[in-house]
């Protein structure tokens, strides 16, 4: 696994919910509030609790259990899983109880219920479609209309009835999925209703403005209290005739402050928090804004540049209409977004578990880039945690190859000036811990993303000759993972002018391997060997499954 493979991985997963039509719920990204319980070891009331989402509890065999399937789930399909994949997919099935939670108390909140009409109206919509998808394939290339009687003559070569198949697919549908789907569904309606669809609004959401920011952190190790009072202590500078940008170069904390806090493009209005967006456009070029609050933060702004980026074919009514639906998409998009934001940043949730606090602490490190001094101290935060979660492990082997993984995933972050302001020493320490951790991982188990990392740092090290025998392992340990072989093969070419007799052989597998792969692709008369996914009675929708986190 490449590093950027690794980010896709932490962020590009970015664990956003989908709810209905595109609903997103950004699970521990944004204002996630996380206890530090269990820093100081459990007491008996949290003796076999994973977390707490307010009132609610996720007990350690629920979590397990829940685990394990979306593990199996994931093996089934034919996925390799190394321990750092074993450590996101928990992670994420913890983010899918928080959000299932959440969900419910939202709906519960807002009054939103599915009754038993809504309910049975969906599962047979499902089974109507399941019977379509079973017409489809089994009368796949006859002429004319596709009838039901046909369907049946088919369905009876196979020992089957229409009315058994649609037995079949009720009995395969969770029909608590089906009400939690409806009940979001209701929610994201109600949350639209209160959207300016006019003319004006759409037309002022193509406004732009170019802006420098001044961000005071609350997680910089301070209080809401604290950030708040140094936001006020900045603005008054400003008021008093402090330079801007001078300003922002000194005290602010986000990663615009080298460029005297210039974000250094224009931003359109649509884009923005309605919140943020209304104060920026209320500003004319030169003023200063209050601080604002947003999420963990402070933000104070000085607007350089307005202007619009209307389109010259608005006026195109077939034009206008397209524009109108993207705008109400983007609306639908934001008003959903901060509403369950807010439930989050509203939540009080508790993390005992060691492993998953961490796991907590390396999204917000992967998301805060742009903010290096917070995303330094969430990765330390998430080391720690991992540290005490090896010391809680008693041993067992396949979770401390999966917390020494993560570990070095870490230091491999916190390594890179890309994303961390790190001197050439600092990079040498973290090479050393991400090589110490990598290694400590790979004596408790074989992981082919593990010895990639351990190939790179050799590479790096001029080791080429050990950096070879790691390829080799991975060599003989691919199989059929044809994201693993392009890894290897990036690698191996980076080592060809260095070990050029060993690389040769490595790299002809490589080259057999892709061309017997494309063969099998391709099928025996040269067509893809791609096709639907064969009939199966209750199989392709076995039950629609609630919004979900990531993926």
């Amino acid at each position: 696994m490449s590093l950027v493979r690794m980010r896709n991985t932490m962020k590009g997963k970015l664990h956003l919910i989908m709810l209905g039509l595109a609903v997103v719920f950004a699970v521990g990204w944004i204002g996630i509030c996380l206890s530090s319980g269990g820093s100081q070891g459990k007491s008996n009331e949290t003796v076999g609790l994973v977390a707490r989402v307010n009132d609610q509890k996720i007990d350690r065999d629920m979590f397990e259990q829940r685990a394990a399937a979306d593990m199996k789930r994931l093996s089934d399909q034919g996925r390799m899983i190394s321990p750092f994949d074993e450590s996101q997919i928990r992670g994420r099935t913890l983010d899918e109880m928080i959000a299932k939670f959440l969900r419910a108390q939202a709906a519960k909140e807002a009054h939103v219920r599915a009754s038993r009409r809504d309910v049975n109206t969906v599962v047979d919509q499902i089974i109507e479609n399941q019977v379509a998808t079973a017409k489809s394939q089994l009368l796949a290339g006859r002429k004319g209309q596709m009838t039901d009687q046909m369907l049946e003559e088919e369905l009876r070569k196979r020992g089957l009835t229409l009315s058994g198949l649609r037995d079949e697919v009720r009995k395969s549908i969770d029909v608590n999925a089906v009400r939690e789907q409806v009940v979001m569904e209701k929610l994201v309606k109600k949350l639209q209703q209160g959207i300016d669809s006019s003319d004006r609004a759409v037309r002022a959401s193509f406004d732009e403005a170019r802006f420098r920011q001044i961000t005071v952190d609350a997680q910089q190790g301070r209080t809401a209290t604290q950030a708040e009072q140094r936001a006020r202590e900045i603005s008054d500078k400003l008021k008093g005739g402090a330079d801007f940008a001078a300003t922002a170069a000194k005290y602010s904390d986000d990663g615009y402050k080298d460029q005297g806090g210039d974000r250094g493009m224009f931003m359109r209005r649509s884009y923005m928090d309605k919140t943020f967006a209304d104060i920026v456009f209320s500003l004319n070029p030169g003023q200063i804004s209050q601080p604002i609050k947003l999420a963990q933060s402070y933000i104070i702004v000085k607007v350089e540049e307005r202007r619009s980026a209307l389109p010259k074919d608005f006026s195109d009514p077939r034009k206008w209409q397209e524009y109108r639906n993207g705008y109400l998409s983007e609306m639908q998009f934001a008003v959903q977004s901060k509403f369950f934001n807010d439930i989050q940043k509203n939540a009080k949730i508790t993390i005992y578990d060691p492993e998953l606090k961490a796991y907590m602490a390396g999204k917000q490190m992967a998301m805060a880039t742009s903010n290096p001094i917070l995303a330094k101290a969430k990765a330390v935060e998430a080391i720690d945690d991992l540290q005490r979660a090896l010391r809680q492990s008693g041993g067992d082997s396949q979770t401390a190859a999966r917390l020494y993984s993560q570990i070095g995933y870490i230091y491999a972050w916190m390594r890179r000036p890309e994303f961390f302001r790190v001197s050439k020493e600092e990079r040498l320490k973290y090479r050393a811990l991400e090589k110490k951790a990598v290694e400590s991982a790979l004596e408790y188990t074989e992981a082919n993303d593990l010895r990639i990392m351990l190939a790179d740092i050799a590479i790096e090290e001029g080791q080429y000759a050990k950096a070879v025998e790691h390829l080799q392992m991975v060599s003989d340990n691919v199989f059929d993972d044809a994201a693993m072989h392009t890894e290897l093969s990036d690698r191996l070419k980076k080592l060809k002018a260095h070990e050029p007799q060993k690389v040769a052989a490595l790299l002809a597998i490589e080259q057999k391997w892709n061309k017997d792969f494309g063969a099998r692709q391709r099928g025996p008369q040269g067509q893809s060997t791609a096709t639907t996914q064969p009939f199966r009675v209750g199989g392709p929708a076995k039950a629609p499954r609630p919004p979900k986190p990531g993926g």
